[in-house]
């Protein structure tokens, strides 16, 4: 132990760290942006699936039609509460950072929509278009993609 601290005395395991020893952060990966833009995608699928099961009656065909859409919606609610859950898991110590939620959570919004539009549209072909969106949730595309958009210095 004497070792490992350069002749310092050895601390306990919780003791405050000495004034040269720095912990290193890592910073989170992409995936947490993802997860967000995944989970935004699946609760407004939901919702829109929710609100057409109790407003339009030629979508769903019977009882068992609405019944089947609202739990295929409260499926789709739960899957995208975990997703969120393992990606607030997953931030680390920069759970307070928005960048993480505002741009995901549009892009998911977004897709979402396009895709429960698609999917009531009965465009079975196109349904997966809308989530390719997710690669504007990704950090180097989203630099990418705002670089237009910066300022010049002057």
């Amino acid at each position: 132990m004497m070792a490992a601290n350069r002749g310092q005395p050895p601390r306990r395991a919780r003791a405050p760290l000495l004034q040269d020893e720095v912990i290193r952060r890592r910073r989170p990966t992409f995936v947490p942006d993802l997860l967000f833009g995944l989970a935004t995608i699946l609760w407004t699928m939901a919702a829109v699936f929710i609100a057409v099961s109790f407003l339009a009656s030629d979508v769903v065909s019977g009882e068992a039609g609405a019944n089947l859409a609202r739990a295929f919606s409260v499926m789709l609610a739960i899957s995208g509460l975990l997703l969120a859950i393992i990606g607030i898991l997953l931030l680390r110590d920069e759970r307070t950072r928005a960048d993480h939620f505002t741009v995901p959570v549009v892009v998911g919004f977004v897709a979402g929509a396009l895709a429960s539009a698609l999917f009531l549209a009965e465009r079975a072909d196109l349904v997966w278009a809308p989530f390719t969106l997710l690669a504007f949730t990704l950090r180097p595309v989203r630099s990418l993609a705002a670089r237009p958009f910066r300022r010049s210095p002057q």
